[in-house]
């Protein structure tokens, strides 16, 4: 039975979210699909996808995470990646002379910077629409809607077709007269249709709104590092991934050692691969304090017995014996 310890109410849809760490077995699962995934387009839906299924198991309302936006998905993986891992990311890497730089990435920064990015359609100038009798309210994708972006990549529209094609998606409710229309309880042929319902100008104003909405995802830097300064999120190319498997990429040979240096302690192999990343640090922190402890111990050892042995060789000398 899981046990969901920890809790958050996301910032924007205001779902609130129980949830566990990933255990050390989640771990490996996620390096081995980092390993097995590239990142051209169907790698990274395939990774998407898998990763999802496995966060998913992470949480006890599961069925939330189709409900929210592609960018408080992120928010909350971040968030649980912190928690479970730690609030850096250190990582080798290696330029065209071979030489290897280490890459210190700030998570804290970068959910700050994608917080900021997410508030757009938090501020009142940018969350209603009105014209006349209709007031629509926007927000972000929801995360359900990624096969949308998907296929529209697959049809290689451009930029500018992806926006006119996926409007529907940036708008969370209509009211016409007080009758609120919500667009979750609809399927993405019927959103379609209603919003080639509404008049032109209405259209216009959506398009021109989520055009603006779009540059100030281009202009928001979300890492504090040099070698991702250009990073941004972007959802119509599904780059976004590559950030999810960044966040969760894993050196599996270090994994695996850790575990069989562990289990030559006696814990058992089940019980280490259930316990999450930042248990098992503590576990090596206590086992690296007893042998530096143990190694002290021994060297005084040594120490006292050379001395002894020393005081002997005094001695014998002194009645001419040869030791």
């Amino acid at each position: 039975m899981d046990l969901y310890s920890y809790n958050v109410e996301l910032p924007f849809t205001k779902n609130k979210i129980n949830f566990r760490e990933i255990s050390t077995q989640d771990q490996i699962n996620l390096a081995k699909a980092n390993l097995s995934n590239g990142n051209d387009l169907d790698s990274l839906y395939d990774y998407f996808i898998l990763s999802k299924n496995l966060f998913e198991q992470c949480v006890k309302e599961k069925e939330i995470l189709n409900k929210i936006t592609f960018i408080e998905y992120v928010l909350f993986l971040v968030k649980l990646r912190m928690i479970s891992v730690g609030l850096n990311i250190e990582f080798l890497l290696k330029n065209e002379t071979t030489q290897k730089t280490k890459i210190k990435i700030d998570l804290k920064t970068y959910l700050k910077n994608l917080y900021k990015v997410g508030e757009f359609f938090e501020k009142n100038e940018n969350q209603y629409i009105f014209d006349e009798n209709v007031l629509i309210k926007l927000n972000w994708p929801r995360i359900n809607s990624i096969e949308i972006f998907k296929k529209l990549l697959l049809e290689n529209k451009n930029e500018y077709q992806m926006v006119l094609e996926t409007l529907q998606e940036y708008i969370q409710y209509i009211e016409i007269k007080n009758k609120r229309i919500t667009f979750d309880n609809f399927n993405h042929k019927q959103r379609i249709e209603m919003i080639d319902s509404l008049p032109i100008n209405l259209k216009n104003k959506i398009q021109d709104k989520i055009i603006e909405a779009i540059s100030f995802i281009f202009e928001t830097k979300l890492f504090d590092v040099k070698t991702f300064e250009n990073e941004r999120f972007n959802f119509y190319n599904l780059r976004f991934i590559e950030h999810i498997k960044m966040f969760f990429s894993y050196d599996i040979r270090s994994l695996y050692t850790e575990l069989y240096y562990l289990a030559s302690f006696h814990l058992p192999p089940n019980y280490i691969l259930n316990i999450s990343p930042s248990e098992r640090k503590i576990y090596l922190s206590i086992i690296d304090e007893q042998q530096k402890a143990k190694e002290s111990k021994n060297s005084k050892d040594d120490f006292a017995q050379a001395a002894v042995s020393q005081s002997v060789k005094d001695l014998a000398l002194e009645f001419g014996d040869q030791v």
